[in-house]
């Protein structure tokens, strides 16, 4: 049996299927990315910005002794 020997009605079950299966795939992968941006982003708030906070805070108490 082959795809050309389907009626059309199973051609489009089947071409309706693949889309559904491909969209189902990407809104995973996008779901996966978009967490792994969430990670990043979340070590760039707490991890980065508090060493920057902390380093001015340091370089704002040694001005202030000066």
């Amino acid at each position: 049996m082959q795809f050309s020997d389907l009626k059309v009605r199973a051609r489009l079950a089947w071409a309706f299927g693949l889309m559904l299966l491909i969209s189902v795939l990407s809104t995973g992968l996008a779901l996966h990315k978009l967490a792994a941006i969430e990670s990043n982003l979340d070590d760039v708030v707490l991890d980065n910005n508090v060493k920057i906070r902390l380093g001015q805070e340091m370089s704002g108490s040694v001005h202030d002794f000066t």
